[in-house]
């Protein structure tokens, strides 16, 4: 082979080299016009997306322009109301001021109105607390009183009671209390009446009927109606035909009795004496003895006030008085 065709053959080569560099060389920018084709696509059609979001920007930028127009007239109207609302809150703020100084006056009148209330309730009330306790001790006093009446009722009537047993039980067992003789004793002291009653001087037959007759019966009965021999207390006589009584204290009732019926025969008897008188008229022997109320010395004057008042023997008895002391 020739020079010449190698030379040939070498240039034919770098032609070929050349072309086909060229050739790759168009089809990368074949290749890179079509990518920039597509990515000019793809930016026409962002551009068409931002036509579309500026054109809806621009909606909503007239949207909020107007609604900025609105609110700024909304705004001219809350100022104009807010200044009319200081205007009121400055005219309220006087008027509260105003309210404030006549609610302050109210409040020092009522504080000293209130200081002189207290004031006269303090009064008031230590005048009431002492009315009260004046009150209470008055109340208490009628208490007690009432609880001593309703003591006393019911003790008068615990006394009525057995004041109303031992009548009964007289009248079933007058031989028991009363100072009687047998029948055929009785024959002898008319006889002896009769002739005393014809005498200046009785006593000696009085005295006669009494050691002869009455004392022998009385010694015996006297302590069985006392059930023993001395007793201190309060004695009833009573007459059973009619009912009247007589009430009597005694230290030493069984003397007292004693004496009683010496004098109830006329020995010794007081003028004006009712017991006495009517034992004259109606004989002793219809007079009933009974113990009422044994008590001490001291209670005797005090207890023969009440046994008087409870049987009226002052008024519809032989009693000439309503009691000592």
């Amino acid at each position: 082979m020739s020079f010449l065709s190698i030379l040939i053959i070498l240039c034919l080569a770098v032609v070929i080299f050349y072309l086909g560099s060229k050739y790759k060389k168009q089809q990368e920018q074949i290749a890179e016009i079509g990518a920039y084709s597509s990515e000019v696509e793809r930016l026409q059609e962002e551009k068409k997306q931002l036509e579309l979001q500026k054109n809806d920007l621009q909606a909503k930028k007239d949207t909020l322009e107007k609604e900025f127009q609105k609110t700024a007239q909304e705004k001219e109207k809350y100022v104009h109301s807010i200044f009319e609302l200081k205007e009121d809150n400055a005219r309220q703020e006087t008027q509260q001021q105003m309210l404030f100084t006549q609610i302050s006056r109210e409040e020092q009148r009522l504080e000293s109105a209130r200081a002189m209330a207290d004031a006269e309730y303090q009064a008031r009330k230590m005048d009431l607390d002492a009315q009260y306790e004046k009150d209470s001790a008055k109340i208490e006093e009628k208490i007690n009183n009432l609880k001593a009446e309703l003591d006393s009722w019911k003790e008068t009537r615990r006394v009525a009671i057995e004041a109303a047993q031992r009548e009964k039980n007289i009248q079933e067992n007058k031989d028991f209390y009363c100072i009687q003789l047998p029948i055929e004793q009785q024959g002898d002291i008319n006889i002896l009446r009769n002739i005393a009653a014809k005498i200046s001087k009785p006593r000696a037959i009085y005295m006669v009927i009494w050691t002869a007759y009455y004392s022998p019966i009385a010694k015996k009965k006297i302590p069985k109606i006392l059930g023993k021999e001395t007793t201190c207390g309060i004695y009833k006589i009573t007459n059973q035909e009619t009912g009247e009584c007589y009430i009597g204290q005694a230290i030493d009732m069984k003397r007292r009795w004693t004496d009683h019926m010496k004098a109830m025969l006329g020995i010794d008897a007081p003028a004006g004496n009712k017991l006495y008188a009517a034992a004259k008229e109606y004989g002793l022997d219809v007079f009933s003895f009974e113990l009422l109320e044994e008590c001490t010395q001291k209670e005797l004057n005090e207890k023969e006030k009440y046994y008087i008042s409870l049987y009226s023997s002052d008024t519809l008895g032989y009693n000439g008085n309503k009691g000592v002391g």
